[in-house]
């Protein structure tokens, strides 16, 4: 590896995201990060300065590489798998070598109706279609505009721990924030849609639904109705 094409940062997230997983475990190869940096520093400086060991090998190291900047490094302390599958998500986007349902996806079959792949076939069929998710009941609510598939979900209750006088709950995803709206500029998105979207799916709903946004703040339809400059001139 040359350190002067991949710099520490990138070494750290190959390490982080499972890609370097056949030279050792993830958290000793990241405690031997310095030591790899400084492996290749080395190592390419004395090639270009030709300098060669006893043995007629460049860069003086005639021994595996691996063992070496590897060796005292055996009790580093282990990383769960969850913060590993973190670390994939947030670099990659993606869990690589395992996903955190896994272990329990057998009970999930036991309280779910469909899932994501099949509503995504149904299209907007799906719009009032009653589903079972992870042994909650909710509603879908076709909303395109951010997407052209873009849903909503209303709950009939409201999650505990909420100190919030409402009676109802839409999980409003990229449609609907606390003062503002999804975007609608980016590929698949169409304002008009969203405006349909907005007048016909938000406003109708009761003052008192909670509404639990992808990004940002909960807040409530009632609250929105008011404030939001998104939702004025829609009704």
């Amino acid at each position: 590896m040359d350190a002067r094409i991949v710099n520490k940062r990138a070494l750290e997230s190959l390490i982080k995201v499972g890609a370097l997983d056949g030279f050792g475990r993830r958290p000793t190869l990241l405690a031997a990060l310095d030591r790899i940096v400084s492996f290749s520093a080395d190592h390419h400086k004395a090639k270009e300065t030709g300098q060669m060991s006893l043995f007629g090998e460049e860069t003086g190291v005639s021994f595996g590489a691996q063992e070496s900047i590897l060796a005292s490094l055996h009790d580093v302390d282990a990383i769960s798998k969850r913060e590993m599958l973190n670390w994939e998500r947030d670099l990659v986007g993606l869990y690589v070598t395992d996903h955190p349902l896994k272990s329990v996806m057998a009970q999930l079959q036991k309280v779910i109706t469909h899932t994501s792949a099949e509503l995504t076939e149904v299209g907007e069929a799906a719009n009032g279609l009653a589903v079972t998710i992870a042994g909650l009941d909710f509603g879908i609510v076709h909303a395109p505009g951010h997407t052209e598939g873009s849903v909503m979900f209303t709950l009939a209750d409201v999650p505990e721990g909420i100190n919030v006088e409402v009676g109802s709950t839409v999980v409003s995803g990229d449609v609907l924030f606390a003062g503002s709206i999804g975007r609608s500029d980016l590929p698949g998105g169409d304002e008009r849609a969203m405006n349909r979207s907005l007048r016909d799916c938000i406003l109708p709903m009761p003052d008192d639904r909670l509404v639990l946004p992808g990004h940002g703040p909960l807040t409530t339809i009632g609250r929105e109705r008011r404030s939001n400059p998104f939702l004025r001139g829609l009704a």
